[in-house]
């Protein structure tokens, strides 16, 4: 029997397959095929990423360690932060997303490290968010994530985060 929540998957523009089982790295390609690509790596989960190339995963351990794996196995740090990645993408620019609170959202550069931009939600705000699932940053520039009952789109440059489908929760009600 396969404990299939210890596995995680990235597929990249070639339709090439990466799968982890949280120490190694396989690549599956279309004829079906594998290679190893890298292994006794400290443990991770392959980030849903699709913009990149590249395999971004995370350590499991604290989550506060982002790698990007490339196709020949060399891993290298994108992002190492003070606390917690939660719910992380690479935007097209190198920076990275996350929610650090369910209703925060932040950008950091990916070349420093410090803080590009953020935004809550929650009560009293203009609308109010709640992220909870993975973030996923658009070819468009804009960084997009769900809540049980809505999707959102966050437009950093302008600092809006807006509800694209389904419906906000209700001021008073549980989410979902």
């Amino acid at each position: 029997r396969i404990d299939s929540e210890k596995f995680s998957a990235h597929a990249d523009s070639a339709h090439n397959l990466y799968v982890s089982d949280t120490s190694r790295i396989v690549c599956f390609s279309k004829d079906g095929s594998y290679r190893p690509v890298v292994g006794g790596i400290e443990p991770h989960h392959i980030v849903p990423n699709g913009t990149a190339d590249f395999v971004v995963i995370l350590r499991k351990s604290d989550k506060q360690k982002l790698c990007k794996v490339t196709s020949d196995g060399t891993v290298s740090t994108i992002l190492e932060s003070g606390t917690p990645l939660y719910g992380p993408d690479v935007c097209p620019n190198g920076d990275v997303v996350h929610h650090p609170s369910t209703s925060r959202l932040e950008r950091r550069s990916s070349i420093s490290g410090e803080l590009a931009a953020s935004i809550e939600g929650g009560r009293g705000k203009v609308i109010s968010f709640e992220a909870n699932s993975y973030l996923t940053s658009g070819q468009d520039g804009h960084v997009y994530f769900s809540s049980k009952t809505c999707v959102y789109r966050w437009n950093n440059n302008e600092r809006t985060v807006e509800c694209i489908a389904g419906h906000p929760k209700a001021s008073g009600r549980r989410d979902g």
